[in-house]
């Protein structure tokens, strides 16, 4: 009996800690969805307290997490108390078929405890609206052309408006199969209003090159976010500002709950577009579609052709409604040959959307050698496309250009060689007798003509004495002038060489302040350096800027390419640049060069030590 009793007391005893011990329990709303719309997971831990967040490393690799609350709540039954803690974790399924929700792991205070595996069905994309009126949020898909010809690029702008502060915004992928999507930069937030009220605007830019004639689908967009009801931040959509279009853009489970406020999901997406690729057209190889296209060469006049002396020549290829990989490099146009020699420079290329339109430039530099004299004929440059405005074949080129390339001058002297005249003239001579022919005529020397003679050697003798000391004499007068003059030397007084008496010519900032474009900084620039460095009237801009860094070689190399490639920017790919900031940074290369050329000329005009040793 006393036994029986033992028993059940232990038994009651450890009954509530049987009760009470640590679970950790997962949930969803519901077990299927599709693919763009959410998914509520609830993860709840009872009979322990949390010592660290959920493990959800797994869970990402399968779903994107979207939003995260956190809750506790404290019971008491028949004095025993209890307390539990859940997160709702807000889901968006990455892929659509069968997905599995892993086991999710938490460090409580009874130890490490596992939630069980929940099976989920992922279907299809549904239709998801373009407008979600409960939170005010649109999006909208524009296309600069829907029936353009294969590898004509096409823009494809896609934007969201919303009159709420949003967060976590996550922006879908762009894949279109036989086409190369190419996103534009980096998403832009500005704000804008709509029917009167003020709206906040994310635009993102994509280049679509289709790459097969005939149908080509657009799929829907997807925009995946939170609109935040209330309102302690200031609106930020981003809150990566290291953003990247495809990736996650935040770790929910680091965020603060009560700063963020209330988050409610939302999902839209564009309408799906169906384009008509056009076919190319036969005969033009490679195949260009472009809106226009032209190139311009750049020659320096002043270069003179030379065996073995390099000569420059630059091109630059325009191009609207063409991306900058397409342009065509121009190499095999060169004539490289048995007469020249030609070595190009790392092409430079740039684009930019402007006007709902792809503007790009190529700008490409060669060196030409020519290897022999006479006539040297650099061919013409020619590149083939198809007008997309017009539709016709059009030509851009550059005209062939005919250099005379002077003979090698020999300096070493070589005898007179005999014309063709004086060979006739002396073929027409009678010959000279033979001696074996003439007669040998023997003249005796008399005694008169051995006195004459010894005559004539004296006065040669005589001569050469007088010459000799006629020179002597001459040295004489010589040593005593430069004695002279080393004399007059060492007591002359010399001025003191200061900065004034080196002049550079002035540096005229007022009319470098009169500037309004940059086409007239460029001709200042060119006129600049021709008259203080030297170079050609019409020197290219790389040139330009090479000879600015021979003029000072202390200036650094990358202040030089900011300036030139924000005047490339502006001359070539009509690009907005800051022309004051641009102007000011001229005026320091050019006041730096001064100073460094005024420092030369001082330390070469130092004069010779008068006295050496």
């Amino acid at each position: 009996m006393v036994r029986k009793m033992i028993r059940t007391f232990v038994i009651v005893t450890l009954l509530p800690l049987t009760s009470y011990a640590a679970e950790f329990i997962a949930n969803v709303d519901r077990s299927q969805v599709v693919l763009g719309e959410n998914l509520a997971l609830q993860l709840k831990l009872s009979g322990a307290s949390a010592k660290s967040s959920p493990n959800i490393s797994e869970l990402k690799k399968i779903f994107n997490i979207i939003g995260l609350q956190q809750s506790s709540s404290t019971s008491i039954i028949n004095g025993q108390v209890s307390t539990s803690t859940s997160w709702h974790y807000t889901l968006m399924p990455k892929k659509e078929g069968e997905q599995t929700i892993p086991p999710i792991t938490i460090e409580s205070s009874d130890g490490l405890v596992t939630s069980q595996a929940i099976k989920v069905s992922i279907g299809k994309t549904s239709q998801l609206p373009t407008t979600n009126s409960t939170h005010r949020v649109t999006i909208s898909a524009q296309l600069s052309k829907r029936n353009p010809y294969k590898n004509e690029p096409i823009i494809y702008i896609v934007k969201l408006v919303s009159s709420q502060d949003l967060a976590n915004l996550q922006l879908g992928e762009v894949s279109i199969e036989n086409a190369l999507v190419e996103a534009y930069g980096k998403p832009k937030v500005y704000d804008s209003t709509h029917n009167g009220s003020p709206v906040k605007v994310i635009e993102a830019k994509y280049i679509i090159t289709p790459f097969k004639p005939g149908p080509l689908t657009i799929p829907a967009f997807v925009m995946h976010g939170a609109v935040i009801h209330q309102e302690k931040n200031s609106f930020d959509p981003f809150p990566n500002h290291n953003f990247d279009i495809f990736d996650m853009l935040r770790k929910f489970e680091s965020m603060n709950p009560l700063d963020m406020g209330r988050l409610e999901p939302f999902s839209v997406a564009t309408d799906p577009i169906t384009l008509e690729v056009k076919k190319p057209i036969q005969g033009i190889s490679p195949w260009l579609p472009a809106a226009s296209l032209k190139i311009t060469e750049n020659w320096d006049h002043h270069q003179t052709p030379k065996v073995g002396q390099p000569l420059t020549r630059t091109f630059t290829i325009l191009a609207e409604g063409a991306t900058k990989k397409q342009l065509p490099n121009l190499k095999e146009q060169q004539g490289n040959g048995i007469n020249l020699k030609v070595y190009g420079d790392t092409p430079t290329t740039a684009e930019d959307i402007k006007d709902g339109t792809i503007k790009s430039w190529r700008q490409e530099s060669y060196t030409l050698i020519p290897q022999e004299p006479g006539t040297l004929t650099l061919p013409e440059i020619s590149v083939a496309w198809w007008n997309v405005k017009e539709n016709k074949i059009a030509y851009a080129k550059i005209p062939e250009r005919i250099l005379e390339v002077p003979p090698i001058v020999n300096n070493t002297s070589k005898p007179p060689s005999v014309t063709q005249s004086e060979k006739t003239n002396s073929e027409a001579l009678p010959s000279a007798p033979s001696t074996t022919d003439a007669p040998i005529i023997r003249k005796e020397t008399t005694p008169e003509t051995k006195q004459n003679n010894k005559l004539l050697y004296g006065i040669i003798i005589f001569l050469l004495i007088i010459l000799g000391l006629t020179f002597l004499i001459i040295i004489r007068l010589l040593l005593g002038k430069a004695k002279l003059e080393e004399d007059n030397i060492q007591n002359r007084q010399y001025p003191t060489l200061g900065t004034s008496e080196i002049k550079e010519p002035p540096l005229d900032s007022k009319q470098i302040g009169e500037i309004k474009s940059a086409e007239e900084l460029y001709r200042y620039l060119q006129s600049y350096a021709f008259q203080h460095w030297g170079t050609a009237k019409n020197v290219s801009l790389d040139a330009l800027f090479v000879a600015a860094k021979k003029q000072n070689p202390n200036l650094e190399q990358k202040y030089l390419n900011d300036i030139l490639i924000s005047l490339k920017d502006a001359l070539y790919a009509d690009k907005s640049i800051d022309l004051e900031d641009i102007k000011k940074r001229c005026v320091n290369m050019l006041q730096t060069i001064k100073k460094r050329r005024k420092k030369s000329a001082m330390a070469t005009q130092k004069l010779p030590d008068l006295n050496p040793r």
